[in-house]
């Protein structure tokens, strides 16, 4: 006969609740995983849907420069690239439509990503007023690629007869009415003859040549101006700051020589009234 200790029935019992009461929880854990984990790819999938809808919504946000809408169109890329990723890491999860849903969502943002870009290069530059020069930006839309070509030797005549009386903001005009018209010429660049094509490029070598140098001229006449005015302030409060400080000093010399003068005849009354009682004095020992 084989002796078993009596706690071993118990011991086996004890495990086989414990494994019992273990296996739901088991259970019920990796159902919740499952759940949260479903729930971030359905998550994902709608931040995806979400981001190409406001793209789209977008498409006509173009009132910046040039520096502050390329680096949101970037910022905007890789945005959509990081919920794009998002979106597509559990795929599988996916029923059929959300997965054509995604292909479509992600030929949508190409055209709305595109279809922004041409709005911003196409849009009418805001317009700078010079005191010379008129702009005209708006009428280059227009220009048929047949009068392209002299619109750019129109152009050049005008800026270059007028270039000693420009000022700073008449080329800041000048400038944003060049780009309107190189734009026009990127649009109709195919229906440019290469006779045209050849001219418009030695306008622009001529523009770019006395553009820069008269710009920089101007620069520098306005700078001197500013100069000499700036000098001429300065050298005014200058002078009227002086002008206070010898008014403060002669305040203040005329309160010391009223000063002195009181302590004078203070003195002198003193000294007058110490003689009277001195003759008084003698006249009462001459009487004794």
């Amino acid at each position: 006969m084989i002796f078993q200790p009596s706690w071993r029935p118990a011991l086996t019992l004890a495990l086989a609740i414990s494994f019992a009461g273990a296996a739901p929880a088991l259970t019920s854990c990796s159902s919740a995983e499952r759940q949260e984990a479903s729930a971030n790819t359905q998550n994902a999938y709608s931040d995806f849907k979400t981001y190409v809808e406001t793209a789209e919504s977008d498409v006509q946000r173009i009132d910046m420069s040039d520096t502050e809408f390329s680096a949101d169109m970037n910022r905007a890329k890789a945005d959509y690239d990081a919920k794009l990723a998002a979106a597509e890491r559990d795929m599988d999860q996916f029923t059929a439509e959300q997965k054509a849903d995604i292909e479509a969502l992600k030929t949508r943002y190409s055209t709305a990503y595109d279809q922004r870009e041409a709005a911003y290069r196409s849009k009418v530059p805001t317009m700078a007023v010079g005191k010379l020069y008129t702009p005209v930006a708006p009428t280059y839309a227009s220009i048929p690629a047949a009068g392209l070509r002299a619109t750019y030797e129109q152009f050049v005549q005008t800026v270059k007869a007028n270039e000693n009386q420009y000022e700073i903001a008449d080329w800041q005009a000048v400038n944003a009415d060049w780009k309107a018209l190189n734009a026009r010429k990127e649009q109709v660049e195919d229906q440019l003859s290469t006779a045209d094509k050849a001219e418009i490029a030695k306008e622009k070598i001529k523009y770019a040549a006395f553009k820069t140098f008269d710009k920089s001229e101007a620069r520098a006449s306005e700078g001197a101006a500013e100069t000499k005015d700036a000098a001429y302030k300065t050298g005014r409060a200058i002078g009227e700051g002086a002008n206070k400080a010898g008014q403060v000093i002669d305040r203040g010399a005329e309160k010391v020589g009223n000063a002195a003068k009181g302590a004078y005849k203070g003195a002198r009354d003193g000294l007058k009234s110490a003689e009277a009682e001195r003759e008084g004095i003698k006249s009462n020992d001459d009487r004794d």
